[in-house]
C-alpha cells in the first residue's frame, strides 16, 4: 500500500514537471 502511494506521488511530480518543460520547449521552438 505504502509503495503504491509513493509511486503515485512520484508519477504526479513527473507529470507536473513534464508539463512545465513542454511549455518551456514551446517557447524556445
Amino acid at each position: 500500500m505504502f509503495f503504491g502511494k509513493v509511486l503515485a506521488k512520484v508519477s504526479e511530480i513527473v507529470r507536473i514537471r513534464d508539463l512545465k518543460w513542454s511549455k518551456v520547449y514551446e517557447k524556445i521552438f
